[in-house]
């Protein structure tokens, strides 16, 4: 995947870092892509890190923030069905940042997003599931090990509002109104189902 923007600031002065109009795709060229049962693409206005420790990134490594607000992000998870995963031939996330060990955050938000699930087959995108959602990590840490992520976190809380969903007998749909979800207590509410 890569990840370009309009405009990256940082603004040490603030403990600041933001962009506007993220955007991350795959590399569709890439030998990894045939591969990949799921893939991601992502359109996002406006990313806000806050309290950032900027120098920390370059005295030691670490880059530790407050929050990250991700807000009105448009998130498209693509499924390749023909394809099983082949853990053996897929090449595992490696940090690319030389000297870079960790990444922390007290808090992730995304505010007001939207997701859709879609199959990719014969070269060609169909929608069988759209959402929108609001979503919270707590205490959320990657860190490098001998170059591969390792990640963990406390606890996360979604809300998913106005879900649609098709079966793949295309005939039978499903709608529901709100759902949400909390890790910390394994709390999960579905409403106008």
């Amino acid at each position: 995947h890569k990840v370009v923007a309009d405009e990256i600031g940082i603004l040490s002065t603030e403990n600041r870092v933001y962009l506007t109009n993220a955007k991350m795709s795959p590399d569709v060229l890439s030998e990894n892509f045939k591969k990949l049962p799921i893939t991601a693409f992502a359109n996002i206005p406006s990313v806000e890190f806050t309290g950032a420790n900027i120098r920390g990134i370059f005295n030691e490594g670490n880059f530790a923030v407050n929050t990250i607000t991700f807000s009105n992000p448009k998130i498209k998870f693509m499924f390749q069905p023909d394809l099983k995963p082949k853990t053996d031939s897929i090449q595992k996330p490696q940090f690319s940042l030389k000297g870079f060990a960790a990444f922390t955050s007290n808090q992730i938000f995304i505010k007001n997003g939207s997701l859709e699930l879609c199959n990719y087959k014969n070269l060609k995108s169909k929608t069988f599931g759209t959402t929108t959602v609001d979503l919270t990590i707590s205490n959320f840490k990657v860190e490098n090990d001998q170059k591969l992520f390792k990640t963990k976190y406390d606890n996360c809380s979604f809300t998913l509002k106005n879900s649609q969903f098709d079966f793949p007998d295309k005939i039978h749909k499903a709608s529901i109104g709100k759902t949400f979800y909390q890790s910390s207590n394994g709390i999960l509410k579905i409403t106008d189902f």
